[in-house]
């Protein structure tokens, strides 16, 4: 099959999410990628109260991640996506906010101690605003988190009541 007949297949088929299973054997990855992003989210878990998903797409990956903290929101920016996440977390407990991840966002300043971001794009500066103090940030960007542990994004500076227990900001 053609480069053309393979494009003209993948729009005529049913596809909503991020499940790509559909598009099995048509893409194939090799070797490893150099960090476990779900790895890197479950390991936060125990503990956390609560929990802001940026760009969920269908939910796949945070439904599989469950149980969640009692405090989960999920954030989709693609509409065709919003019901599809929606019916899949909500009877997780998980409320399902129709927004992207740039600008303000509907939600609470300082409400998640655990704000995890697989592709959206974000605004830092709205995502230290939802951080909850000494609260953590997961985000896999190349070989290097765009937020390094304990500090708030490119530059920014923590604000005095948001700084962590142990001197770092």
């Amino acid at each position: 099959m053609g480069y053309d007949e393979l494009i003209q297949e993948a729009l005529a088929t049913p596809f909503e999410g991020w499940d790509f299973a559909v598009f099995d054997g048509r893409m194939t990855v090799t070797g490893d990628l150099p960090w476990d992003y779900a790895g890197m989210v479950r390991e936060r878990l125990p503990g956390t109260a609560s929990l802001l998903d940026l760009g969920t797409g269908g939910g796949e990956l945070l439904a599989s991640l469950a149980p969640l903290p009692p405090r989960t929101v999920a954030t989709e920016g693609h509409p065709p996506n919003v019901p599809v996440a929606r019916r899949r977390l909500e009877p997780l407990g998980v409320e399902v906010v129709a927004a992207g991840g740039e600008g303000t966002l509907p939600l609470p300043t300082g409400a998640f101690e655990l704000i995890v971001d697989r592709h959206e794009a974000y605004d830092p500066h709205e995502v230290r605003r939802l951080l909850a103090p000494g609260g953590h940030v997961r985000h896999p960007a190349g070989d290097r988190p765009p937020f390094r542990p304990g500090r708030p994004p490119s530059g920014l500076t923590a604000p005095a009541s948001r700084r962590r227990e142990d001197g770092g900001q």
